[in-house]
């Protein structure tokens, strides 16, 4: 159905419907230090990613290339109001970062996975959470940036679940929902 955004104020809830957005699913949002909200969401029937953006009262939308079709992307921003995006469909498992107005660096952190959650450490660096389809059984997998590459690690005791969360508190601890 039509994505759409609810705002508290004063007075209540203002809800308001995104522009161009509709038939979308699995979104995702961050606020950027101008109180901008951003969405990551799919759109139409092939399920193509999109970020979408209110800027002020205008509504931008973006389809960063590179990135395949998804059903559950991740959004996360740093401190330098960066954008991060983790989206898979099924194989590999993307992250983009955008660079500019309809630019984003476009990298593949795994060669196979569903479901991806994203979060930033405490200097900007991602940390994903997402899961691999086996013959006989789904293992979670957890993966971190490192200067060398990404290291990614199984976790036990998981299924199948839509919509993987990871999350890095002040305190520096990892956490991810499986």
């Amino acid at each position: 159905g039509q994505l759409r955004l609810a705002e508290k104020t004063s007075g209540g809830w203002a809800i308001e419907a995104v522009p161009t957005a509709t038939s979308t699913s699995s979104p995702d949002m961050v606020v950027d230090s101008r109180g901008r909200p951003w969405l990551g969401h799919t759109r139409g029937s092939d399920r193509d990613v999109w970020v979408s953006w209110r800027d002020g009262t205008i509504w931008r939308h973006e389809a960063p290339r590179g990135v395949e079709s998804t059903i559950y992307p991740s959004l996360a921003i740093d401190a330098a109001d960066v954008l991060h995006l983790a989206a898979t469909r099924a194989d590999p498992v993307h992250h983009a970062v955008r660079t500019g107005a309809n630019m984003w660096t476009v990298e593949d952190i795994s060669s196979g996975g569903a479901d991806v959650g994203m979060a930033l450490d405490g200097s900007g660096l991602p940390i994903f959470a997402y899961e691999r389809f086996g013959f006989l059984s789904t293992s979670c997998y957890v993966a971190w940036w490192t200067p060398a590459d990404y290291d990614g690690h199984a976790l036990g005791g998981c299924g199948h679940r839509n919509g993987r969360k990871a999350a890095i508190a002040a305190t520096g601890s990892t956490y991810v929902a499986i």
